[in-house]
């Protein structure tokens, strides 16, 4: 009986040592290597914002580069990814779009123009476009030093 005793006795301690043992390492486990939590992103890796960390795709793909400024001229509403590719139209004072006529401090228009130097005229422009300068000319931009040094209308009529 005493044999019969012990028996269960070493039984019972083996399976509560096993038990102990069990949990401490499942605990530690579950300690050291917790179950990550899921990355939102984009998992499609041909897409522009492809996000190698992600491991749940959460629509986010981007297929479509472009100009995504909506100021820019060539600005397109489809992209969802800047190529850097932006270009900025303007329209200048006598109504040129990216024309060289400019505003001096009191509100007055002036136009770039060429100046022959030799004849003393000038010839306006708008543009620069297949511009070719004769060897007496010389392109004087509107608001340059040269011509708000030379120019007697320059900042006239403030009042």
């Amino acid at each position: 009986m005493k044999k019969k005793m012990k028996m269960k006795m070493k039984m019972k301690m083996k399976t509560i040592f096993s038990v102990c043992i069990l949990s401490i390492f499942l605990y530690a486990c579950s300690k050291d290597n917790p179950t990550p939590d899921p990355v939102s992103g984009c998992i499609d890796d041909t897409a522009f914002n492809y996000d190698s960390l992600a491991t749940v795709d959460d629509g986010s793909c981007c297929m479509i580069a472009g100009c995504i400024d909506s100021l820019a001229s060539n600005f397109n509403q489809e992209a969802c990814y800047d190529d850097n590719s932006c270009t900025y139209a303007f329209t200048d004072c006598i109504g040129v779009e990216n024309g060289l006529a400019v505003l001096d401090d009191c509100g007055n228009c002036h136009q770039s123009y060429i100046y022959d130097f030799v004849i003393h005229t000038t010839t306006d422009i708008n543009d620069t476009a297949g511009l070719v300068l004769g060897a007496t000319e010389m392109l004087i931009l509107a608001g340059s030093p040269e011509d708000i040094a030379n120019n007697p209308n320059w900042n006239t009529g403030c009042e």
